[in-house]
């Protein structure tokens, strides 16, 4: 039987996966993030030092019927609107702009939101399509190349030596279902982006020069990596983390997971969760 994401195409899938998304409010920051589970990043819905559950679900909301073109709620949202509406549940609408990153209310946070948020979902379209589909063999490789400009551009080069990924005449290029790609990424994840803020994005590498590179055999079939199924809960091996540890994500995470009998299970969300959010009242439209 096909996978859902099959049957309903690449771009529907990524838009039910950020729709699914549990909204996890904290006041954990970026770097304390990065030492949660990938699994479960990928199911909740975040911004470090955020713990107002209702401008969380209003993000997603919004962002979440930007990326399905929903209009049954009003207007398209865009990313100006999306700004400026934030703005104005924040409190911050009408008042000078600290243009910081630490501040919620920002112009320039709100527009990393979005723009992350977006891009993401994108980038997973892109990979889910590229590992379902035909299109794979006649493109089975891909090119870390910039895309555009960055204010303090990083040094990819050198992440990509780090973690051990051979260079093509100083290209650096790799198989689509690699795991070079997670490897390079800040976030885990095989697509971009990958680091914030990053103006790196991927070139489609053809079967001939692929061949030619010797990542592949002439005819070799091109191999494809598993995708996951967002639809699915997380149930994660705890067994290697110390007490101390598990207790630290039990503070942090709070009822976002369920630690018990040496697993980390994604806990259900509640029916009609997001259901009083201000985005589904009209208020943001």
């Amino acid at each position: 039987m096909p996978s859902a994401s099959a049957v309903i195409g690449p771009l529907k899938a990524a838009v039910l996966r950020h729709r699914t998304r549990r909204v996890a409010p904290s006041a954990m920051r970026t770097a304390d993030w990065a030492g949660v589970p990938e699994a479960i990043r990928s199911r909740a819905f975040l911004s470090a030092g955020v713990e107002d559950a209702r401008t969380l679900d209003a993000m997603l909301d919004m962002i979440d019927r930007h990326l399905a073109m929903d209009t049954t709620s009003g207007p398209a949202v865009t990313k100006a609107s999306f700004l400026r509406d934030m703005r104005r549940l924040l409190g911050a609408e009408g008042k000078g702009d600290s243009n910081s990153l630490t501040d919620l209310g920002s112009r320039r946070r709100l527009a990393l939101i979005f723009d992350m948020n977006v891009a993401e979902a994108r980038g997973y379209a892109d990979y889910l399509r590229d590992m379902t589909g035909p299109g794979i063999e006649v493109y089975p490789a891909q090119e870390l190349v910039r895309v555009h400009d960055s204010a303090v551009p990083r040094d990819w080069e050198a992440r990509w030596e780090e973690v051990g990924a051979p260079f093509f005449g100083g290209r650096m290029i790799a198989l689509k279902a690699s795991p070079v790609w997670a490897a390079i990424s800040r976030f885990d994840r095989p697509w971009p982006p990958f680091d914030f803020n990053s103006g790196m994005g991927l070139l489609d590498i053809s079967r001939e020069e692929s061949e030619r590179l010797g990542l592949l055999r002439r005819g070799e079939r091109a191999p494809r990596a598993v995708v996951p199924d967002f639809n699915d809960g997380v149930e994660l091996d705890a067994a290697h983390l110390s007490e101390s540890a598990l207790d630290r994500l039990r503070s942090q995470l709070g009822d976002l997971v369920d630690i018990a009998d040496g697993k980390i299970r994604m806990a259900p969300q509640s029916a009609g969760a997001r259901a009083s959010s201000p985005a589904s009242e009209g208020g943001l439209a």
